[in-house]
Order: C-alpha cells, then sequence, then structure tokens
C-alpha cells in the first residue's frame, strides 16, 4: 500500500474493512438464525418436560386424595402408591433441574 496515494490507500483500506464488516455481518446473522433456532427446541423440550412434571404432580395429588379418603385402616394400603408417586416425582424434577443447570445440549 506504501506504493499508493493516499487517497487511493485510503480508498483501498475502506473496501477491505467494508468487505469484511459485511463478512461479519453474515456470520452474524447465521449464528443468530441457529440461535432462534436452537432457543424454538429448547422451549419446546423445556415445555414438554414441564408438561411432564404436571402429570407426575397430579398422580401423585391423585393418590394423596384417594389416601385421605380411605380409612384408617386402610391408608397404610394407599401409602405404598402415594410414596411411589412422590418418589417419582422428586427423580423427575431432578433431572430436569439438572438438565437446565447444564444449559442447551
Amino acid at each position: 500500500m506504501a506504493n499508493k496515494e493516499p487517497g487511493q490507500e485510503k480508498k483501498a483500506y475502506q473496501v477491505k474493512i467494508d468487505a469484511q464488516l459485511k463478512k461479519w455481518d453474515a456470520e452474524i446473522k447465521s449464528l443468530k438464525g441457529k440461535a432462534d433456532r436452537s432457543l424454538s427446541e429448547l422451549k419446546k423440550r423445556y415445555g414438554r418436560e414441564n408438561e411432564t412434571l404436571r402429570e407426575k404432580q397430579r398422580a401423585a395429588k391423585e393418590k394423596l386424595q384417594g389416601l385421605k379418603r380411605s380409612g384408617v385402616g386402610n391408608w397404610r394400603k394407599l401409602r405404598a402408591g402415594v410414596d411411589a408417586a412422590i418418589s417419582d416425582m422428586k427423580k423427575n424434577l431432578a433431572k430436569a433441574a439438572a438438565k437446565k443447570k447444564q444449559g442447551p445440549p
């Protein structure tokens, strides 16, 4: 560039930088598109996980309601079902929390 006139050198530099900025713009747009698609997929996955957790919670509540309606002599028989539902809920909740803590796949 030393052989060029100052005006030509300036122009060449501007063209070079402008081309680099345009290239980066395309790369940034591509990355944003990937991020948007990832975010959409992540929302779907977490939505499915949350629905599963809600189903597990409903099942545990139903088991507890059954235990509440039972007589004093029968409640111990129903306790195992409540304990299993609560254990399943805890396990699934811990798994979902661990996945969210790790971040997106």
